[in-house]
């Protein structure tokens, strides 16, 4: 749309000479952030504001606005407020160094897949600011891949084993099962088995994920003690 800010627009009706007054000077606002607040998201969301806030007065006063000069106000604001929205994303201070490389590919000699490593300084720092599964999608690999790399490089702690295997006095090896959540019941292991027998006796298609649903949720003390069932 031409610049009518010189354009004589007394003959015009009031609501419409408002609107283009504003539509004026919101052009030249834009004009100027986006010179000059590359990458400024708070005020440049303010300059998009102020154009849905324009949308809406010109809907509303539709019927005085002529349909060219409708149309090429919408478009117009569609396409400032898509300028404003990619401006956010964008800076004026230019990288004076080239881009680090945190990931690189190691082709391996045999079959398989090849080896992803990622750069240790780098990931010592990105882990303290993100977890495995927000970094995966950052260095583009798995976060499994993440976490063995940190592993590695002895960047975290590794955590408890699934299981121990220990020899009991018998001679039968046995397993000892360890978790790194709590315990899903505050229940002494003596009154659980009993429980469980209980609930395997009167019900003894249920399985292992039903019975845990109802120890979990507590249904267990209505369902077998109060008789409720």
């Amino acid at each position: 749309m031409s610049d009518n800010s010189t354009v004589d627009l007394t003959h015009l009706p009031l609501p419409l000479q408002n609107i283009i007054h504003s539509f004026n000077q919101l052009k030249d606002d834009v004009c100027i952030a986006l010179l000059t607040q590359l990458g400024d998201a708070a005020r440049l969301e303010l300059h998009v504001q102020a154009c849905e806030h324009l949308k809406i007065d010109i809907t509303q006063h539709h019927a005085v606005v002529p349909e060219a000069i409708l149309a090429t106000m919408e478009s117009s604001l569609d396409s400032m407020v898509a300028d404003l929205d990619q401006a956010k994303g964008l800076s004026a201070d230019y990288p004076d160094a080239p881009p680090i490389d945190a990931v690189t590919t190691i082709q391996n000699r045999c079959w398989g897949r090849p080896r992803v490593e990622i750069d240790p300084d780098v990931l010592e720092t990105a882990l303290q600011f993100a977890g495995p599964t927000r970094l995966g999608d950052i260095f583009g690999v798995s976060s499994r891949t993440v976490c063995r790399r940190a592993l590695e490089n002895e960047l975290v702690e590794p955590g408890q084993p699934v299981y121990i295997e220990f020899t009991d006095e018998d001679g039968i090896t046995q397993r000892y099962y360890t978790s790194s959540t709590a315990a899903q019941s505050s229940l002494p292991n003596d009154e659980l088995d009993a429980i469980m027998l209980q609930i395997l006796t009167q019900y003894p298609r249920f399985r292992c994920h039903m019975i845990d649903g109802l120890i979990r949720w507590k249904i267990v003390i209505h369902g077998f003690i109060d008789g409720y069932s």
